[in-house]
C-alpha cells in the first residue's frame, strides 16, 4: 500500500512524516512517495527521506496513492473516491470540506 506526502501549503512549515519514520512505516509493509521539497520547511531535504527508502515523486503521483497523509486538509479536488486521508480537517472550522469528503 502506498503513502502519499505531500507538500504542504505555503505558511505551514511542518510536514506530515519525517524522514526517521520512513523505515518504520516500510517495516509495516508501506511505500512511501513524498512530493518533491514536502520537507523543506522542516528542515527535512529530499535526499534525507531517499535515503531512508522514500520516493521523490510529484504532486500527480502523491494524490495518486491510496492513503495520503498531511498536516492541512488538501484541496477535494485532488482527492479520488476511495483515499484514505490523515490530516487536521479542522472540521468546526470548514464543515463543508469535510462534507465535500464524506460525499
Amino acid at each position: 500500500m502506498k503513502i502519499g506526502v505531500p507538500k504542504e501549503p505555503e505558511g505551514e512549515t511542518r510536514v506530515a512524516i519525517v524522514p526517521s519514520s520512513i523505515k518504520k512505516l516500510m517495516k509495516s509493509g508501506f511505500e512511501i512517495l513524498v512530493e518533491e521539497s514536502a520537507g523543506n520547511d522542516a528542515n527535512y531535504n529530499d535526499d534525507e527521506y531517499t535515503n531512508a527508502g522514500a520516493f521523490i515523486v510529484s504532486r500527480k503521483d502523491v494524490f495518486s496513492c491510496d492513503v495520503i497523509i498531511s498536516i492541512r486538509m488538501p484541496k477535494v479536488s485532488e482527492l479520488s473516491e476511495g483515499q484514505v486521508i490523515a490530516c487536521v480537517a479542522d472540521p468546526f472550522r470548514h464543515p463543508d470540506v469535510v462534507k465535500q469528503c464524506i460525499e
